[in-house]
């Protein structure tokens, strides 16, 4: 099969948008450098560079291998996200109870979702002391 210039377009824009900027945050968070990311998970110095400056991309394999590690999901590492929870995780949220409290949550003002986070950090404050 055949692409079309459209098509190359798309998967060469696809590309471009490419970041792993996650990664490098991640990364300074655990204080985890490129030597011992790489020996952890059997890739290169240059290719965890590479992943980190956006001058590389990884393969699905090292993808998954990076996301496993840090237990993130996948779309966090590739910054189409700025949820690092995995979708297995999010999945034990998925209630109607949930949903609807995150329904209602949503149809709140600015200024009421501030109390409503107030109000839970109060509640469970007092369930810790």
């Amino acid at each position: 099969m055949r692409f079309s210039d459209s098509n190359k377009d798309n998967y060469n824009q696809v590309k471009k948008n490419i970041s792993m900027n996650n990664l490098e945050t991640i990364m300074k968070n655990k204080n985890i450098n490129d030597t011992k990311l790489g020996t952890e998970l059997y890739l290169s110095d240059s290719s965890i560079q590479g992943y980190r400056y956006n001058t590389k991309h990884p393969s699905l394999v090292s993808l998954i291998k990076l996301a496993d590690y840090f237990d993130v999901n996948i779309d966090y590492l590739l910054d189409r996200t700025n949820i690092s929870t995995k979708v297995d995780e999010l999945l034990k949220y998925d209630s109607e109870e949930y949903n609807l409290l995150v329904t209602k949550y949503n149809e709140l003002s600015k200024e009421d979702k501030a109390n409503v986070i107030g109000y839970i950090n109060g509640l469970l404050n007092k369930n810790n002391h």
